[in-house]
């Protein structure tokens, strides 16, 4: 192969890894955490509702202290299936753009009926005061509640726009990046066959190493946002991720060490089938 030929070859290789690379990743962010099944499937895998209904019951723990009630006004008020309707709307509502309200009217009517039946149960009055001390308790409970669903209505936007922006691009980023890397192995091949071993290896290696270093370096298993609930669910999808792509870079680097061995032991039957004819010739 000449200088030239080489050059080139090195080049379109570089080029072929990038490509190669966005692809498998954009491929793979797609089918985990751009997908919304995926993400309820992990959510529910990592015990997101009863640990955030958990969080919502213990944040509730002072406002109950401060209102005079028993801490058995809070049983039922909040359930894991009420938890998991919102966080599923929610989900719903950031990557499908469906109309989404939180339910918080059916936590304030649950602890409405505990209070009225603690009052009735313990013959007490109800003063206009004290009347107006239970709505300002239920408020507050009601906007823990939402506050925990939801964190920031706002953000919630935010993130929603953001990800259906994502959603509607990347699968176009997607195909025109997969065109691309058949476009470039296609004229790799015609430079020097092995240098696709060498790309596909290459980006296997890549994938491989970026799960080395998660697990070494980046300590994604000690993430820590917003609650502990939360935090188990971004590692599960995160770990999802990396797991995915180390699974892929292991038979890419598999296929590539296949590849060049069979591309190297072409070129060799050829470069003797040239040598035989060269003989003939000369003869």
């Amino acid at each position: 192969m000449g200088k030239k030929k080489r050059i080139i070859s090195y080049i379109l290789s570089i080029f072929l890894v990038i490509f190669l690379f966005i692809t498998i990743l954009l491929t793979t962010l797609n089918c985990t955490i751009l997908s919304t099944l995926n993400v309820k499937k992990k959510v529910a895998e990592s015990n997101y509702y009863a640990e955030l209904q958990k969080i919502i019951v213990e944040s509730s723990q002072n406002y109950v202290m401060q209102s005079g009630f028993d801490e058995s006004i809070m049983d039922g008020v909040v359930n894991v299936y009420d938890v998991q309707y919102d966080v599923d709307g929610l989900i719903d509502y950031i990557y499908e753009g469906k109309e989404y309200v939180v339910q918080s009217n059916m936590i304030r009517a649950n602890l409405d009926k505990n209070i009225k039946e603690y009052v009735e149960a313990n013959d007490y009055e109800i003063s206009e005061e004290n009347q107006k001390g239970i709505d300002e308790f239920e408020n507050a409970i009601e906007d823990i509640y939402k506050r925990n669903i939801m964190y920031s209505e706002e953000t919630i936007k935010q993130i929603a726009h953001v990800v259906g922006i994502i959603k509607k691009v990347t699968p176009i980023a997607m195909i025109v990046c997969a065109i691309i890397s058949i476009v470039l192995a296609l004229i790799t091949k015609e430079t020097s066959s092995p240098a696709i071993g060498i790309s596909m290896l290459s980006t296997g290696a890549l994938f491989v190493f970026l799960k080395t270093y998660s697990g070494t370096n980046v300590a994604i298993n000690n993430i820590l946002l917003l609650n502990k609930a939360f935090s188990n669910t971004l590692i599960a999808m995160a770990n999802q991720v990396i797991q995915k792509l180390y699974t892929v870079g292991v038979i890419l680097c598999i296929a590539g060490v296949a590849f060049i061995i069979y591309a190297e032991a072409k070129k060799k039957v050829v470069r003797v089938k040239l040598l035989e004819e060269h003989s003939q010739i000369i003869r």
